[in-house]
């Protein structure tokens, strides 16, 4: 009944028609697997094939959209197995994994000699974080924690298949020792790192700002938050020909920082996700409502689009990592029950993504990137 009353209300946005598109697929990681789905609102989700690995898939997916090659985590048969029997908790190891579309290479696996909670032996094993393509797809980078040494590096493949590995020295982190995230923008490759005052005990939240060599070009702090206005999100933001870090404030304000100059300016619009190939019809805007829960809205060259009762076409309550948009002008989310699509002419449930709502789940589908938008 739940899904019947979704779908009716997915019926009033659009007609529902059979979509034959012809694109990347869209590519969902659902119970530790890998599916696709073509765009066609009659077809199923179905096993990625290309791209089968033996180990469990436990991150999102990194999409390179110059060449659709994707990178991903996964876990050792060693960790699935202390995580099932042990309970083992915070970060894992795990394993550095690029398919191509034909098959899949581990470019970055644990050492020879990996132990993981293991009562008599200590944890040898490396944990990383989701890896970043560079924006011309040529280069992939990540970070590295060396549970057996306790250190932490920005690792860089490079085009040639060497690796680039910087070391890199944190303020303690909040909570466990893990490698921080990155995204690779632009400007170069942005770290985040979460410390605290070690008088105050105020929270503060770092920005490094690497080059493609891993060089360390820049570092600041993001401006000063507490319980009653904090950052709620942030994305890499082009605005006016420059890159920002865009900071969606729990108050619902977008502002953009400069990481080499350290200032925040009020962004005065939203974060719109959009598709910079130009062939999408449509792009999202990004805003939160009086509940602190995301709000996507579709809009397209005209503006905000309007359902047939009048009302913004908009979904409420999905998180980033579980809404994308095509190259082609489908946009897919995830509900209570599976992942649905919508486009300007058609809209539905995707079958077989029942999965996504039962443990980690994850999207890609385009090369979306984000800019700010200004009401006219």
């Amino acid at each position: 009944m739940k899904r019947l009353f979704v779908l009716l209300l997915l019926l009033m946005m659009s007609i529902v028609v059979t979509v034959n598109a012809q694109f990347s697929p869209l590519v969902v990681v659902m119970n530790g697997d890998l599916y696709t789905w073509s765009g066609d609102a009659n077809e199923a989700v179905a096993i990625y094939t290309a791209c089968d690995t033996e180990e469990r898939i436990v991150s999102d997916v990194a999409l390179n959209a110059n060449d659709g090659r994707i990178a991903f985590l996964t876990e050792p048969a060693a960790v699935t197995q202390a995580v099932t029997e042990f309970g083992a908790q915070g970060p894992i190891p795990t394993n550095m994994v690029i398919c191509d579309g034909i098959g899949t290479t581990i470019v970055a696996g644990q050492p020879d000699n990996f132990s993981f909670f293991d009562s008599d032996v200590r944890d040898v094993a490396v944990i990383r974080t989701l890896p970043t393509w560079s924006p011309t797809g040529d280069a992939l980078a990540w970070t590295t924690f060396n549970l057996e040494s306790g250190l932490m590096f920005l690792d860089i493949l490079n085009a040639d298949g060497t690796v680039t590995s910087t070391r890199i020295e944190l303020p303690q982190a909040m909570g466990p020792a893990a490698p921080p995230f990155i995204t690779w923008g632009n400007a170069g490759i942005y770290m985040f790192h979460a410390t605290l005052d070690e008088e105050t005990f105020a929270f503060i939240e770092l920005v490094f700002l690497f080059n493609a060599e891993g060089t360390l070009i820049a570092e600041s702090q993001l401006p000063a938050t507490d319980e009653t206005r904090f950052v709620y999100d942030k994305f890499i933001v082009n605005d006016n020909g420059n890159e920002y870090v865009g900071m969606l404030y729990s108050d619902g304000v977008w502002e953009l920082f400069n990481p080499i100059t350290g200032e925040a300016i009020n962004a005065n619009g939203v974060g719109e996700l959009y598709d910079p190939s130009g062939n999408s019809d449509i792009s999202l805007l990004l805003t939160l409502d009086e509940v602190q829960q995301y709000v996507w809205t579709a809009k397209n060259d005209t503006g905000i689009i309007i359902d047939i009762n009048g009302n913004n076409v908009a979904v409420p309550g999905v998180f980033p990592n579980s809404t994308e948009l095509s190259s082609t002008g489908q946009w897919v989310f995830q509900l209570f029950d599976g992942l649905y699509f919508w486009s300007m002419t058609a809209s539905g449930y995707i079958n077989g993504t029942e999965p996504v709502t039962t443990g980690f789940s994850a999207l890609a589908w385009s090369g979306a990137e984000w800019r700010i938008h200004r009401s006219r």
